[in-house]
């Protein structure tokens, strides 16, 4: 694996995503990221299970600005969800071993959440997966920002919470594997009533206003970012950022959470520089649309 830091990359029209393949050649791959989600070319996938997350507040370590992105890191070094369920049930090995059919969507949720205390787990995941840390991407103005774009919409951002499958000895190891990574999308759209839940990440930007500046984070539970659809699409594909290994199961949410226009601003108020270098905003670290190829796009609705 390249790595990203060794040839350097961004968002500008010199070291932009068009570049990115003559130091980085999967960036030309098949299976790329982002794409476009159109509902003409969607299979309803009727066996794909819902999704179900729950995270350790106490698991959130710090939020920073990499000049790139406004990026908050977790612990991710000790699975407790695992730990937890084989102490206390047999079951988990059960039903690793026996698959299990479920009678309606409610006893699978159920389920589940039985088995699954603080990880991603379920929809088209082959286990549990940890998170690690969770970013954004955004525009220049609130009519452009998100890295997906569906049925011809582009939202202002686009958040992503990414988690790696922990059946790999370490995070690196499993970015070499095409089921290493789970990244979970939610679209962020501008209007009147905007989520509250956001206010913990922004009232920290101030802190964080220049690339290298890192500040404490603690007790911060992301499933308060959830919408209150679960509903999802589905597919196989890439980073959408250097060197864009082809290793992710994008689990892309169908409803976008509200934002203000001035909570937007509040992210383009970031610099993608160092304070001792001029200020220049950080917008626009949003990758376009990728060819999709031969590959199937899932939703788990009708």
């Amino acid at each position: 694996m390249i790595n990203p830091n060794y040839y350097p990359w961004g968002y500008d029209s010199d070291n932009g995503p068009d570049q990115w393949h003559k130091n980085y050649p999967t960036a030309k791959g098949r299976h790329q990221s982002p794409i476009e989600i159109n509902n003409k070319e969607v299979h309803y996938d009727s066996s794909l299970l819902p999704w179900f997350a729950s995270y350790d507040p106490g698991a959130a370590k710090t939020i920073l600005n990499n000049g790139k992105t406004c990026r908050v890191v977790f612990d991710d070094s000790f699975d407790r969800s695992v730990a937890r369920v084989e102490a206390q049930s047999e079951s988990w090995g059960l039903l690793e071993k026996h698959p299990v059919v479920f009678s309606d969507r409610k006893t699978a949720i159920t389920a589940l959440k039985l088995l699954s205390i603080a990880v991603l787990r379920g929809g088209p995941l082959p286990g549990v997966f940890r998170l690690r840390q969770l970013h954004f991407h955004w525009g220049s103005s609130d009519d452009h920002g998100s890295e997906h774009v569906v049925n011809g919409v582009r939202y202002a951002g686009e958040l992503h919470m990414l988690h790696w499958n922990p059946k790999y000895s370490n995070y690196l190891d499993a970015r070499r594997r095409t089921d290493g990574v789970a990244v979970l999308a939610i679209f962020l759209q501008v209007g009147e009533t905007p989520k509250p839940e956001m206010k913990r990440i922004l009232e920290e930007i101030n802190a964080i206003k220049t690339k290298g500046k890192e500040a404490p984070f603690p007790n911060f539970d992301p499933s308060i970012l959830f919408p209150k659809s679960h509903d999802y699409w589905t597919y196989h594909g890439s980073f959408t950022t250097p060197p864009c290994e082809e290793c992710v199961t994008w689990i892309i949410l169908r409803e976008p959470i509200i934002v203000s226009s001035d909570q937007m601003a509040k992210l383009r108020s970031l610099s993608k520089n160092a304070e001792n270098e001029p200020d220049h905003p950080l917008v626009d670290n949003w990758r376009p649309t990728q060819p999709r190829y031969f590959r199937m796009v899932s939703a788990s609705f009708l």
